[in-house]
Order: C-alpha cells, then structure tokens, then sequence
C-alpha cells in the first residue's frame, strides 16, 4: 500500500514538500483515482492551529449561559432518548419490517441525533471543563424516568448515586463562576 501506484493509470503528480522541512511528503496511492498526501494534511493542519492562536475571539456575554441552557436541555433530550429506546428495544424483533415501523425505537434514535447537534453548538459557544459534567445529569432524568415512567423500582445506591452526581454538577458549577 506504502509507495506509488503501479496500476495502468495516469502518475499522481510530483509528491508535495512539508511546509517545515521542505522534504518531499510522504505519500501514499490507494488506486489511480485516489492519491493521498499526509504532508499537505499536516499543512492545513498547521494552518489551521496557527490561525487559532494568533486571533483569540472574544466570546460574547451570555453565550456562557445559553451554553449552560443548552446542554441542560440535551440532558433532558438525551434521557428522553434512552426511555424510548428501551421502550422500544421491548418490541423489536427480527423482522426487518418491524424495525422500520418500531416508533419508539426511532423516535429514539431520532432524538439522540438532535441531542448530537444540539451539543456541538453547545460545546462550540461554552468552556468545556464547565459543560461537560453537565451532561451526567442524564444520568439522573434517566434514572428517575425508570421508576415513574417504566415502573423499575428505586433503592438506596441508585438514590446516592443521584445525590452524588447533582452535588458534584453544583460544585462544579459554583466552581466555574470564580
């Protein structure tokens, strides 16, 4: 896979030179149709860093908060998901067309890929070390939807267990507006 090709096609063209070294790149050919450069990944990748640092952009006032709001809600999108996946994993079988038809499954499925995109513009506007522990409050929605919504009975680890989790989440959170 390393070198050229030496299929029938036409050549791939002169290798490209590192952006530091001013080395030829090491390059590798797949097929004819597809030749691959790591040199000039690495170099849009330099680009790329090089641009972050020199231009800092300052984040608007209540991004941090709409951040925070956000994330809250995928945490609640997110469980939302995981009650109607196992609603629906209850119904599904081997049957292809029943799959397709399965609602809750889908809606499920559905829902974490909002939950998905929802969280990279969350994360993309917010401190991460602060939004992230966030995201174990599904954990909590998920837990507390189980006893009311799917009838699994509580007991006193899974009731710490949530205790410790909204603890740490407000001692992070108190943490992060010092």
């Amino acid at each position: 896979m390393g070198g050229t090709s030496s299929g029938g096609g036409a050549a791939a063209g002169p290798p490209f030179r590192s952006a530091s070294t001013g080395s030829p790149a090491v390059s590798f050919s797949f097929s004819t149709d597809f030749h691959f450069s790591l040199s000039s990944l690495l170099f849009c990748l330099e680009l790329n860093t090089a641009s972050a640092e020199t231009t800092p952009q300052p984040k608007p006032a209540g991004t941090a908060r709409r951040s925070i709001a956000l994330v809250f809600f995928c945490t609640l999108l997110g469980a939302a998901a995981q009650i109607l996946m196992k609603i629906g994993s209850t119904h599904a079988s081997t049957n292809l067309l029943q799959w397709l038809t399965n609602v809750p499954l889908i809606a499920g499925y559905a829902f974490y890929g909002a939950f998905t995109l929802l969280m990279v513009v969350a994360l993309r506007e917010g401190e991460l070390s602060m939004l992230y522990p966030i995201i174990s409050l599904t954990y909590v929605w998920v837990t507390l939807l189980s006893y009311t919504l799917l009838g699994e009975h509580p007991n006193l680890y899974k009731n710490i267990g949530i205790t410790v989790i909204v603890i740490g989440v407000a001692v992070l959170g108190r943490g992060g507006r010092k």
